[in-house]
């Protein structure tokens, strides 16, 4: 962090008193300056491109719905990852659901990595003062 600009929201703590005040004023940027400023301190170099309106563009978004594909394919739910069926209850919850558990925390959730500390919730109990004044 550079100590001699203040920062937002008057955290002038971590400034050096050895600096003069003139050094403490926050620069007159433009906007596109503290872009520019932010997206070097953050180490980005160039953002992704959102859609764009012209058709001839790489990314360029799809209103055709004839291209959409409001059902893709899903994997039949009565058959396992290798294609055997799946016809009892408890081929399906041994087989089929763990399947779709372990996408799951693939995918979407995540999964804890090995050696994390476990959190637990506690409350604890609050002490209330009483002054003279109730």
């Amino acid at each position: 962090m550079d100590r001699r600009y203040l920062l937002k929201g008057g955290m002038a703590a971590l400034l050096s008193p050895a600096l003069p005040v003139s050094a403490l004023a926050a620069p007159e940027w433009t906007a596109a300056q503290d872009r520019a400023d932010m997206m070097r301190q953050l180490g980005i170099k160039e953002l992704i491109p959102g859609p764009s309106a012209d058709e001839k563009s790489a990314y360029h978004a799809n209103y055709d719905e004839a291209k959409a594909t409001p059902f893709p394919d899903l994997p039949d739910p009565l058959r396992d990852g290798k294609g055997k069926a799946i016809d009892t209850a408890a081929a399906w919850n041994q087989r089929k659901r763990a399947e779709i558990v372990e996408a799951l925390e693939r995918e979407v959730y995540g999964r804890v990595p090995p050696g994390a500390s476990s959190v637990s919730p506690t409350t604890g109990r609050h002490r209330t003062s009483r002054s003279k004044f109730g």
